[in-house]
């Protein structure tokens, strides 16, 4: 690469896939050219070809890298106020390929951005979570739409895109941080553990849950696991992996199938859009994601998770059982006949 050797260059990685250890056979590599500011430089994007592969080269200014880091890592959103969620796509796909930078040139700056990164890795992955999150809720009141009104292939197309954020989510909870959509099947394989169910994730993926009794139901009900395993277990530390809650066993009692599940600095989100917003303590979210359990498993599973995550101390045999009357009570658990 003659461009590593201009003055104007500041410092080279290799991104991307290929980088992050998920790319194939035909994978491109990305690299990125940090490029420093106060010198004129063609800044277009390009393409060569390096021992018979291709090449993408992205040119960015050294002063933007800095920015864009800490967009990710140094965060907060409430409910009055998402914009530090509502990052570009360009920067969180920057930054999320910086994350598995393999440098070709180094230089002090980004050596200086690359330890921001790493020392901030649980603010980098709770935004990925609250973003998908968020983006999520969106889909989820059309995928709603559709299928109420009967509009099953709509349904479908939503439901995959659904998918594909509640699997990322699930894979960041876990520690893998990549943000590319079309990798999600490989990080799931790698980082999710023996719990995750990737047969029904594959199936809520290509749309089988459209030609079974139920399945409305059941896809939400899936959605749901994924994303409190992601704003649970998985934000404060990269356990999601622990979760084992993926189907209902309790033959009385289900989470509500209109609430979207959200996280903000006031705690656990449950949203029914343009009906009602209900925010609960993360402890009593995470009993709400296991609330379809059986009331045996239900005690025990709690009782785990509050030995594995220092959030969720409190809970206890009593805890549990209080608040599962709190969210009766709110309409957040229902029986079997009114979700």
């Amino acid at each position: 690469m003659t461009f590593a050797v201009d003055p104007a260059v500041d410092s080279i990685y290799i991104g991307g896939s290929v980088a992050a250890g998920l790319g194939h056979s035909r994978s491109d590599a990305d690299v990125f050219v940090l490029v420093k500011d106060d010198i004129p430089f063609s800044m277009d994007t390009r393409q060569i070809t390096e021992d018979g592969r291709r090449v993408d080269v992205e040119f960015h200014r050294v002063s933007d890298v800095g920015r864009m880091t800490r967009a990710l890592t140094s965060w907060n959103a409430n409910l009055s106020n998402l914009s530090e969620l509502r990052v570009s796509y360009h920067t969180i796909h920057f930054v999320g390929r910086l994350h598995y930078a393999q440098v070709i040139k180094n230089s002090s700056t980004l050596a200086e951005v690359r330890q921001i990164l790493e020392d901030n890795l649980s603010s980098l992955r709770q935004f990925l979570i609250a973003r998908r999150a968020l983006d999520s809720n969106g889909l989820f009141e059309d995928f709603r739409g559709a299928y109420s009104d009967g509009d099953i292939d709509s349904a479908s197309i939503l439901g995959h895109d659904l998918m594909i954020s509640a699997g990322k989510a699930v894979a960041a909870a876990c520690g893998d941080l990549y943000v590319t959509d079309k990798c999600v099947f490989r990080q799931l394989k790698r980082s999710a553990g023996k719990n995750f169910p990737m047969s029904r994730y594959r199936g809520m993926m290509t749309g089988e849950w459209t030609k079974r009794p139920g399945g409305y139901d059941h896809f939400v009900d899936f959605l749901q696991s994924c994303f409190m395993a992601a704003l649970t277990l998985g934000w404060h530390e990269a356990n999601a992996r622990h979760w084992t809650t993926w189907s209902i066993s309790s033959k009385n009692r289900h989470r509500s199938t209109r609430f979207f599940p959200l996280r903000f600095d006031e705690g656990i989100v449950f949203n029914d859009e343009l009906n009602r917003q209900i925010v609960v303590s993360p402890y009593i979210g995470l009993l709400w994601g296991l609330s379809p359990e059986d009331d045996a498993t239900y005690i025990q599973k709690s009782i785990f998770y509050s030995s594995i995550s220092e959030e969720f101390h409190q809970i206890n045999e009593n805890v549990c059982w209080e608040a599962l009357h709190e969210l009766t009570q709110r309409n957040l658990v229902v029986d079997a006949l009114t979700r």
